[in-house]
């Protein structure tokens, strides 16, 4: 009993410390904004050692969120470029295509800046796989669900990496450790009357900068249950669907089958004396009133 009391204490106090941890990285980053903003404002006015000085103060502030993140080391490999320092450059382009796999450099810029980036290009395809978080959901109705995660970190920039749900829109996101890989974590049944699902997935470097993110708590990737195969319970309130029955259980069908196979018995034995006879009715259609169904009333006809 103490064993289970110390692991739930534990799991508490580990949980309570990825929510201060995340809470401190979201005031840091923050702190830094002003510094990206004028770093940003001094790269337009093409002061790009302005640029770059307030660029690398972001990034020592730390605790910048994944589009912050991007953001820093975007104008930093641009002024570094600008500033002809193509090496500092180009390893500034490396970072950047690492947050940001699919950014792509405007055709405007010349080949100062070209160049750095295309090598920093270069260097992303010889890497055995492509940097980020990926993730998906499995919900069912009533049941438990799972969310599917893969984290990708072939320059190893990663060191901590969190998954968050909570189901509905009002609840405290519950975080869970991550691990670089494939990993499955196990959702709880939803509560009664909810079906919908908010979830992300971060990663973290050592100055707590989400380098790789699937979704975060202000804009959570959602998924929903889906109830329209769920059956109303009898005696709630709500209509129950009667099953349909069996076309063989109607009495009508077997009344009309009845009718039928009757109708075609007396044809075929019309067809079969007309041919032994040899007169000419062989050659013709039967009338109306030889395919007429014979209709009984007990054992005499119906009149």
């Amino acid at each position: 009993m103490q064993s289970l009391r110390f692991l739930r204490r534990t799991g508490a106090l580990a949980a309570l410390l990825l929510t201060v941890s995340f809470a401190s990285a979201v005031h840091a980053g923050e702190g830094a904004e002003p510094e990206l903003v004028g770093a940003e404002t001094a790269f337009a006015q093409l002061s790009y050692d302005d640029a770059i000085r307030r660029a690398e103060a972001s990034l020592k502030v730390g605790g910048l969120s994944h589009d912050q993140l991007k953001r820093a080391y975007r104008v930093l490999a641009l002024a570094r470029a600008g500033s002809d320092q193509p090496d500092k450059a180009r390893e500034a382009f490396v970072q950047l295509l690492t947050f940001d796999p699919d950014y792509a450099l405007d055709a405007s810029h010349g080949p100062k800046i070209q160049q750095p980036f295309l090598e920093a290009r270069g260097f992303w395809r010889g890497q055995s796989g492509k940097p980020g978080v990926e993730m998906s959901s499995l919900l069912r109705d009533g049941e438990a669900g799972t969310l599917r995660v893969t984290l990708r970190d072939p320059t190893r920039v990663v060191r901590r990496a969190v998954v968050a749900y909570r189901w509905g829109t009002t609840a405290p996101f519950r975080r869970v450790e991550a691990t670089v890989g494939d990993q499955v974590v196990r959702i709880p049944a939803p509560p009664s009357g909810v079906t919908r699902l908010d979830y992300f997935a971060q990663a973290f470097d050592g100055q707590q900068n989400a380098v790789f993110e699937s979704g975060n708590e202000s804009v959570p990737k959602t998924a929903i249950v889906d109830v329209s195969s769920r059956r109303p319970v009898a005696g709630s309130g709500a209509p129950v669907k009667e099953e349909g029955g069996s076309v063989f259980s109607s009495p009508v069908f077997w009344i009309v089958t009845a009718a039928v196979v009757v109708a075609g018995g007396v044809t075929a034995g019309l067809l079969v004396a007309n041919k032994k006879s040899g007169t000419r009715e062989e050659q013709l259609p039967p009338s109306q009133s030889m395919v007429s169904p014979i209709l009984l009333c007990g054992i005499e006809r119906c009149r």
